[in-house]
């Protein structure tokens, strides 16, 4: 026995070793796939004619990120006193002032670091396929994120979409490790498994809020669900307790600090910052007119800025607002989101409750629809968002399982029935669709070839059965 143990041992080894060494091929190749496809979208989308550079980008991500440079403040004012802004969320500016620090601060090497991470979406979302169905969904879904055009698109702009989509992905792909390392470990409490994941899903998560803060709602939902995983008996009951209690622990870490500077330079009690007047009220005249437009609210805004510095109420050395009333110092910008809060409420009361039920479904249409602002990109995202979606309510009825997929569609959509909606604000949860996309595919390819190509067992036994019913009957059923 001792021979064949020797003799098979060899065997056995050179069996794993090449099964390993196919998983790493198979990675390389979709590596390889993924940034041949990013590749071509960053050649073709360089050679076109548009205007990369959108107001926002320049009048606040930019600013930003310059300033902190060079004078270590987060503000989007281009002269001294540089008073701090407390409207847009810190993450992208950070990003962008890490990449200008290495790379300097041309548009090519951003849009270059932004394909990457176009690249590392398609892989994680991929490693969140590979997870909750096979090797084969995952390299589907690879293929299809690196090829969805608004991601491509997006990416040749200085604005946060790119990020935030990664992060977006980063997040459900550790929630899905996490869950399933929690069953996995069941009872045992005491046992390892998984603390990296729990990590991973607190850091994803807090980072993600640093870049959109509307993705806060995800914190209770990430707890629970981490709380609950594999929850049997009170061992693991107290592990529940020691995972909820890292995600909540580490998103917290990344986010409070940004929390704090808010409440300590604008003296009022603005965690995320002074920004939801303005959307309420883009929103609440979306709702009024036609869900289609994204209103006018520019001159809104003067307007109100000219009632606050006639006032006498912005602080002194403040400056005029360079865009959307972002700028002038955070006294300035809470007063002017607070009086943009008062008036969505009293627009808000002459529009008839109706009207809150019948323009959603123009609402979720305009969310969803085509973010590329190109004709046959915009169709060819509408078909494939659709389709996968149709697919992942198919799977998540038969397979509840795969819910956390679902997680960031479903915020995304709850929270923009409050909020304004645009097509961009979608983009993050895109990715966790295609992954339904890919498996659908996937297997309606499985049902194609069943029907089409005989098995080899099968066709032995056919044949066997024709010949013996040639013979006497002795192969019928």
């Amino acid at each position: 026995m001792t021979d064949v143990a020797v003799r098979d041992a060899p065997t056995v080894h050179h069996r794993r070793t090449h099964v390993l060494a196919g998983m790493a091929a198979r990675h390389r190749s979709l590596v390889a796939a993924v940034s041949i496809i990013v590749g071509s979208w960053a050649a073709m989308l360089t050679a076109m004619p548009r205007q990369w550079v959108s107001n926002d980008a320049r009048m606040l991500y930019l600013p930003t990120a310059r300033n902190l440079l060079e004078h270590g403040r987060y503000s989007v004012m281009d002269q001294s006193p540089y008073l701090p802004t407390i409207t847009k969320m810190p993450g992208y500016s950070f990003f962008l002032a890490a990449e200008q620090s290495l790379f300097g601060d041309g548009l090519g090497p951003l849009r270059a670091v932004q394909f990457v991470l176009v690249g590392l979406t398609a892989l994680l979302a991929a490693d969140a396929a590979r997870r909750l169905f096979d090797r084969r969904t995952a390299t589907v879904t690879a293929v299809l994120v690196a090829a969805y055009p608004a991601l491509a698109v997006y990416a040749m702009y200085p604005l946060s979409e790119t990020l935030t989509c990664l992060l977006a992905v980063a997040f459900v792909d550790a929630l899905i490790a996490a869950l399933a390392d929690g069953r996995a470990t069941g009872e045992r409490a005491g046992a390892p498994a998984g603390r990296s994941a729990v990590v991973a899903v607190g850091a994803s998560l807090g980072a993600l809020v640093l870049v959109r803060q509307s993705f806060a709602f995800l914190a209770p939902v990430a707890v629970l669900a981490v709380f609950t995983a594999g929850r049997r008996g009170s061992a693991s009951w107290r592990a529940g307790v020691r995972r909820a209690t890292v995600v909540a622990v580490v998103t917290g870490a990344l986010v409070a600090p940004w929390c704090v500077r808010n409440m300590v330079v604008s003296g009022r009690l603005l965690p995320f910052g002074a920004n939801s007047g303005l959307s309420l009220l883009v929103s609440v005249r979306q709702y009024a007119g036609d869900p289609l437009q994204r209103p006018l609210y520019l001159s809104t805004i003067t307007e109100e800025l000219a009632v606050i510095d006639a006032a006498g109420a912005a602080p002194s050395g403040s400056a005029p607002g360079i865009h959307e009333g972002v700028g002038g110092g955070p006294g300035r910008e809470a007063q002017l989101d607070a009086r943009l809060t008062e008036l969505a409420r009293s627009e808000a009361a002459a529009v008839p409750p109706s009207r809150f039920v019948t323009t959603l479904p123009d609402r979720l249409t305009v969310l969803w629809s085509g973010a590329s602002f190109i004709q046959l990109f915009d169709r060819i995202e509408l078909i494939l968002t659709v389709l996968s979606a149709a697919a992942g309510l198919v799977i998540v009825a038969r397979r509840p399982s795969v819910w956390p997929l679902w997680l960031l569609p479903v915020t995304v959509s709850a929270f923009h029935l409050l909020f304004h909606v645009e097509a961009r604000y979608s983009l993050p949860a895109r990715p966790a669709l295609l992954v339904f996309g890919a498996a659908g595919l996937v297997h309606a390819g499985r049902v194609l070839r069943s029907r089409t190509v005989l098995h080899p067992a099968v066709a032995v036994k056919t044949a066997t059965a024709g010949t013996g019913a040639r013979g006497g009957g002795e192969g019928r059923p």
